[in-house]
């Protein structure tokens, strides 16, 4: 297949594209920069380019006939919320419109990735891929990211059932891995505990988190793209088992065989009186489990051996960045 990958650069991007290209699709990556590490011998076309950018962003389509679009392209990151709220609001809904608009030209399927922040605080655990919405104030910037996936969802669901609309869409619970940004939660304590300085966990560590390493999120994207019966579907793609992130730090800590002690801060001293986090984020993956035949198979610890020797052995790669 002819296939484009809006946020090619990003983390998921740099570790969706290398499967696809050994698969044999020829595969188009646009993103306003290009990827800071490419690995191996991977054959794809790099176009810089913004989602919100609609001139630039038809010539990408035009003459190609895809056949396939995962749009990856996002503002994330809790830093991101705060400091860069209208991009955050141009490039995860407008840019999502602008995507799905050249799907619908030219009859072309759409993966979206989408997250499992859009479920907020709802006490039910696990969460169903149907299950409320339960969020807080608009106030509080924590939850524009997740409001503005949903929107993105809403947009596409109103496609499928009004314009027959060839889309899926994949709820990433917390993905971890080679080549995530040092400032997400995993990659900064694996940072932070390779340059010999106490890995920082927020509050009293005991927040719940169900982390899903990136080679499984990348099989189960890949099926939801692919498979006739993914479409008009969203699933879950995540582990069910969760972890704190204090027992987190303490085992990239004991993987990492550094003499660092984990040191407990207050987020709100880093983002402001009105953060608020999420205490627990577990997923029913049953829905992905029976309609994609995919299931999260990496242990945490083994994820967190290959994560960890990544970073140490590409430190230039994450050199200069503030943790």
């Amino acid at each position: 297949m002819r296939i484009l990958v809006t946020g090619g650069s990003g983390f998921v991007g740099q570790n969706l594209i290398p499967p696809l290209v050994q698969r044999g699709h020829d595969v188009v990556c646009f993103d306003a920069q290009p990827a800071k590490v490419t690995e191996g011998n991977v054959d794809y076309e790099f176009v810089p380019g913004n989602v919100t950018d609609t001139e630039t962003l038809s010539k990408v389509f035009k003459g190609r006939q895809f056949d396939l679009v995962y749009h990856l392209a996002a503002i994330v990151g809790i830093r991101n919320y705060i400091e860069r709220p209208f991009d955050l609001i141009d490039v995860n809904i407008l840019g999502t419109r602008n995507v799905m608009h050249e799907c619908l030209a030219g009859g072309i399927r759409m993966l979206f990735s989408s997250t499992s922040e859009l479920f907020g605080k709802n006490p039910r655990i696990p969460w169903d891929e149907d299950d409320d919405r339960v969020v807080g104030t608009t106030k509080v910037e924590r939850w524009a990211y997740g409001n503005t996936k949903a929107i993105g969802e809403h947009m596409l669901f109103a496609a499928f059932k009004h314009r027959q609309f060839p889309m899926s869409i994949v709820r990433y619970f917390n993905l971890y891995g080679p080549k995530q940004h040092p400032t997400n939660v995993a990659p900064r304590l694996v940072c932070r505990t390779l340059s010999d300085q106490s890995p920082l966990v927020y509050d009293d560590g005991k927040m719940e988190r169900c982390f899903t390493f990136m080679d499984d999120a990348i099989e189960g994207t890949i099926l939801a793209a692919e498979r006739p019966e993914a479409i008009g579907e969203a699933f879950n793609i995540g582990r069910e088992t969760p972890t704190t992130i204090g027992e987190l730090a303490e085992r990239i800590v004991k993987i990492s065989g550094r003499k660092v002690k984990v040191e407990y801060i207050d987020p709100r001293a880093e983002f402001g009186k009105s953060y608020e986090d999420i205490t627990v984020r577990t997923p029913s993956v049953g829905k992905a489990e029976r309609v994609l035949g995919w299931k999260a198979t990496t242990e945490l610890n083994d994820g967190l051996k290959q994560t960890v020797g990544w970073y140490d052995r590409n430190r230039a790669w994450w050199k200069g960045f503030a943790l």
